[in-house]
């Protein structure tokens, strides 16, 4: 809780590259309030799931895709899975990036100078 909140990247970016402490502050408070959007489409489904199929779940973890299988028309499921390959990818890189900049200013940088 304490990283989603406080040391993400989305946060510490805004505010590290603000012009001042104002524009930072702001900066940071509309990030949290993008972050609060992710509750409800990581919860929403989970709700859908519940009302839909009651208490017949026996496996949490084929819910989302069943619910997928049995909601998107068929032509829209391999739409839906390029997107959310597409999802995976991108947050694998801002990863990737994050953690070459970190090899690179904290490691690199002060060793080879």
């Amino acid at each position: 809780n304490l990283f989603y909140w406080a040391v993400n990247q989305s946060f510490v970016q805004r505010a590290l590259g603000a012009k001042n402490l104002a524009e930072g502050q702001k900066c940071a408070l509309l990030a949290g309030v993008f972050k609060t959007i992710g509750v409800f489409y990581l919860v929403l489904p989970g709700v859908i799931a519940y009302h839909l199929y009651g208490g017949h779940i026996h496996n949490a973890d084929t819910v989302y895709p069943r619910l997928i299988v049995d909601l998107l028309p068929s032509a829209l499921i391999g739409v839906f899975a390029a997107i959310l390959f597409v999802a995976i990818l991108c947050w694998f890189n801002g990863s990737l990036y994050s953690s070459i900049t970190l090899f690179t200013l904290v490691l690199y940088k002060p060793l080879f100078k």
